[in-house]
């Protein structure tokens, strides 16, 4: 005994590629000329809106440069202010001595076999 209610996965398949199909039939696809103008728009709106996110980028970083550029001579003051109001205190008996080695050129002590004579 077969079960009528069971339906066949293919037929169902077969089925929703039909109506694709049908679908597709009722597209209005667009003609050359209205691509090319949309793709022109397309970019040109591209470029526009890449300008704007340059220039806005430029002024941000820029902006954000004299940020970090303030706070670090902010810092740089407050620890030059530290240090003038704790002197660091130097010992007077401390003495560098400086050793200087001279060279002193090494003579030859070799013969070279040229002898000299009074002519």
């Amino acid at each position: 005994m077969k079960d009528k209610n069971k339906k066949n996965p293919l037929k169902g398949i077969a089925n929703y590629f039909r109506e694709v199909r049908s679908e597709l039939k009722k597209v209005v696809w667009p003609t050359l000329k209205q691509i090319k103008n949309n793709t022109i728009i397309v970019i040109i709106s591209l470029v526009f809106v890449g300008a704007i996110i340059w220039v806005l980028d430029l002024g941000f970083g820029a902006t954000l440069g004299n940020v970090v550029d303030w706070a670090n001579d902010k810092q740089s003051q407050q620890q030059i202010d530290q240090t003038e109001s704790f002197p660091i205190e130097q010992e007077d008996n401390v003495q560098v001595e400086e050793t200087q080695e001279q060279e002193q050129p090494v003579e030859n002590t070799e013969q070279t076999g040229v002898e000299q004579t009074n002519e």
